[in-house]
């Protein structure tokens, strides 16, 4: 698992953005290739920040660029690293950054969505971290709804203004979705979603056998569908085991939205530090 930060250039014409990141004295930054830092801490754990900017520049206690420096206390300046991040381009555009505490390396990849002409430019990336893939897709500067919104990128196709979905050998472990009334898998067998009305979230992972549904304003219909569910021995919404009949084929299940209820106390949503087993 990790962060993923977007941040967006808007306006018109040709225009250059640095960003800068500063770290503790406690870590140290070397630049393995020109999109990707490695921190290495003073207790031997190793932290990674890839982007997809053109270049990167590490300083430290750089006194002629002013960076490189924290200030624990007024007036008192202690060398540490800073590392600059820019890319120059015709607006808009992105510059996508992900930040991983990993032994591996991860490796990131923008991908190319397909999305109908009507809305904000999408942002697709692909994050390989050890032996999972995570695919997150995102419309920024959308409305919550927007009747024709449609995008593709991935295995997926979706009306929502984010998708994040991570898979491992081939399956998918983990899907998460905002404001969005359908995922449609690109793929035979793939967890598809399809809900009644839009929902401004909706997260599920995938454990053993076992599919946990968690949403804060479910639609009153939700339909899973796919091999996932076929194989499923168990269904539990935000906590609650599901009824036997919701299922209404092999390999689909109708959840409605009164089986939610409340969250379960003590079955709170569950991240988790590592990647979730297929």
């Amino acid at each position: 698992s990790g962060w993923l930060i977007v941040d967006e250039v808007s306006g018109r014409g040709r225009h250059a953005a640095d960003l800068h990141w500063h770290f503790d004295p406690a870590w140290t930054i070397t630049r393995e290739a020109p999109t990707l830092l490695r921190a290495t801490h003073a207790d031997g754990a190793t932290a990674w920040l890839v982007h997809d900017a053109a270049d990167s520049v590490l300083f430290h206690g750089d006194a002629a660029a002013g960076l490189g420096w924290i200030a624990p206390v007024y007036g008192t300046l202690v060398p540490t690293w800073s590392a600059g991040v820019s890319r120059a381009a015709m607006v808009p555009f992105s510059i996508v950054s992900w930040i991983a505490a990993t032994p591996a390396a991860p490796a990131l990849t923008r991908l190319v969505p397909e999305c109908d002409p009507g809305g904000s430019p999408a942002v697709a990336v692909r994050m390989v971290q050890q032996d999972v893939a995570w695919t997150t897709l995102l419309r920024p500067g959308e409305p919550s709804i927007r009747e024709t919104r449609g995008c593709a990128a991935g295995s997926y196709h979706t009306n929502g203004r984010l998708l994040h979905c991570g898979s491992r050998d081939d399956r998918v472990v983990s899907l998460s979705v905002c404001d969005a009334s359908h995922v449609l898998a690109l793929r035979e067998g793939w967890l598809r979603v399809a809900g009644s009305e839009p929902m401004s979230d909706l997260y599920l992972e995938i454990v053993g056998d076992t599919i946990n549904i968690w949403s804060s304003a479910p639609a009153p219909r939700v339909r899973l569908q796919g091999a996932l569910v076929r194989d499923a021995r168990v269904v539990r919404v935000n906590g609650r085991d599901l009824p036997e009949n919701a299922r209404e084929r092999a390999d689909s299940v109708v959840v409605l939205s009164s089986y939610f209820g409340e969250p379960v106390r003590g079955s709170a949503l569950r991240i988790p530090a590592e990647p979730l087993a297929g």
